[in-house]
């Protein structure tokens, strides 16, 4: 009896607590009270608004189009280039510096235009067709020819034969471009097997959050009916006051745990409005589909490893940062070898007092000029070239390593995804059997306390573990949910559990214009008013 007053202060305490806690629940519910704004949206509508609306997928979808226009700028370097040059000279001597000058004031007109076309090979060598035209004009009576056209139609070829010879090392900026190009539309479906798997994880948490207030809403109706029961037995002296103040107590928290519950589901709604591209400041609030019951499936671990293996993105995509690394290692070893060029050309010339008549000299072979040639240089110690060709060869020792530890945290994650998912099959079994054995227990504590058998502490103790159990439950549910899609996400079945396959992603590889992007942005605007 020395601890009653004690008790009773505390809670009296509680009860002025929990009259307040009533009265902002009273406050929320008024200011939400309104027309019904809610919007339906199914698990298949969220996942296509996301694929097509994601601001960091449509962030990811230009990569592969800048990349695309690196291999073009690599397979440019073959193109042909034009050259024409044209040149105009006169020089007009103020006196004569001997009688051979065959003028008392010599003068010279003189006139050069050319054309050539040259293309880089795939050997690196160089090729190039070319022709020329020179008038001069002068007025030296010892000329021969006045005005003298001469001409030449030629051909070059250059060809390096140690440092940048040959296909496997000219090709590997086209190589190096094209693994690049790979490499970004395997992170671009990466992004979206992740905005896969987040939008069914968003979407399944709202109405995670929506089954946890109907259970916690399902507890305040139970707490009506008992706090109006003990007021009754209070009445009648069945009960004290300290039983009423536990059971307003008792009120006040369940409802506390409604607005807890409400706030999760808003921001569970969020989490999805900002997945699909959505998230405005006045956004509906969603109904979605309730939690499925399906019988969960736990996959054969080798085989679910075997698919993960050949499907894993990352490690796709830390091959190709390999075979760039190799491309670069080929190239650097190339390029510690000196200069050796090789260099061969040859035409044929005409001359004549007119253009036609010179041309036509020169296809007749009336003239020619050929010349070979080898150039060899090295610069001494090449020290910098074996210092690149070092540091290149280290890379791709790092990334072939990186590459296992990537396969090593594949391989963590998969049998942690798949251990969740053998877990959670036994947690649901196990927690329906605790909420089935809390029920019965809380009915009978229930009729007990009707009786006048029990008090209410039992009561309630049995209402907070019935309470609990159907959470655990509800919990089990969403988090087996979780990890069959974490694991569906890892071993690429991610797209057949959402109707999807390979092909239908690759129109993301096409970058989005302006113009569908502000569509987006004002469907969004329309469905948020």
């Amino acid at each position: 009896m020395t601890l009653l007053p004690a008790n009773c202060i505390y809670l009296v305490r509680r009860f002025f607590i929990a009259i307040v806690l009533l009265c902002l629940i009273l406050n929320a519910s008024s200011a939400e009270e309104g027309p019904d704004t809610s919007r339906e949206l199914s698990l298949r509508e969220a996942v296509n608004r996301a694929l097509e609306q994601n601001l960091g997928l449509i962030i990811e979808r230009y990569q592969p189009g800048l990349f695309e226009d690196d291999i073009t700028v690599a397979q440019s370097q073959f193109d042909p280039e034009i050259r024409i040059r044209s040149n105009i000279d006169e020089t007009l001597s103020p006196l004569a510096q001997s009688t051979l000058d065959g003028a008392d004031q010599p003068e010279d007109d003189s006139r050069f235009f050319s054309v050539a076309v040259d293309k880089k090979i795939s050997t690196g060598g160089t090729v190039e067709l070319s022709t020329w035209m020179n008038r001069s004009e002068t007025n030296s009576s010892f000329a021969i020819i006045n005005p003298d056209f001469l001409s030449e139609i030629a051909i070059s070829f250059e060809q390096p034969l140690l440092n940048g010879a040959w296909r496997k090392v000219n090709l590997a900026p086209i190589a190096r471009a094209k693994a690049a190009h790979s490499q970004s539309v395997l992170e671009l479906r990466r992004r979206a097997f992740n905005v896969l798997a987040n939008i069914e994880i968003n979407y399944w948490r709202i109405a995670y959050a929506a089954a946890r207030k109907i259970l916690q809403e399902s507890s305040i109706e139970v707490a009506e009916k008992l706090l109006e029961e003990t007021k009754e037995k209070e009445r009648v002296g069945l009960a004290t006051q300290v039983d009423v103040l536990q059971a307003s107590a008792n009120l006040a928290s369940r409802r506390e745990a409604v607005i807890l519950a409400s706030q999760a589901i808003d921001d569970a709604s969020d989490r999805l409005y900002s997945s699909m591209g959505e998230l405005k400041v006045n956004n509906p609030s969603l109904a979605v589909d309730p939690l499925p019951e399906s019988e969960i499936t736990i996959p054969d671990f080798n085989l679910t490893y075997k698919k993960a293996r050949e499907l894993d993105l990352d490690m796709r995509i830390q091959q190709e940062i390999i075979t760039r690394s190799e491309i670069d290692v080929t190239v650097a070893r190339n390029r510690r070898l000196p200069d050796l060029d090789l260099t061969l050309a040859g035409g044929y010339q005409g001359r004549d007092s007119d253009g036609s008549g010179s041309y036509s000299n020169a296809f007749d072979g009336d003239g020619y000029a050929w010349s070979a040639g080898l150039e060899f240089s090295v610069p001494w110690g090449n020290r910098e070239e074996r210092a690149r060709h070092r540091q290149t060869k280290r890379v791709l020792e790092q990334e072939e390593v990186r590459l296992d530890d990537i396969e090593q945290d594949m391989l963590g994650n998969l049998r942690s995804a798949w251990r969740a998912v053998a877990a959670g099959k036994e947690r649901l079994e196990a927690n329906q059997i605790s909420v089935e054995v809390n029920e019965e227990r809380f009915d009978k504590e229930r009729a007990k306390f009707e009786a006048g058998v029990s008090t209410f502490r039992v009561v309630l103790e049995a209402q907070e573990d019935l309470d609990e159990a159907r959470l655990r439950h509800l919990d089990a549910r969403f988090d087996s949910i979780r990890a069959v899609v974490q694991l569906t996400r890892l071993d690429g079945s991610i797209l057949e559990r959402n109707g999807f396959v390979w092909q239908d992603l690759d129109r993301l590889n096409e970058s989005p214009t302006p113009l569908d992007f502000t569509k987006t942005k004002d469907t969004s605007e329309e469905v948020a008013n």
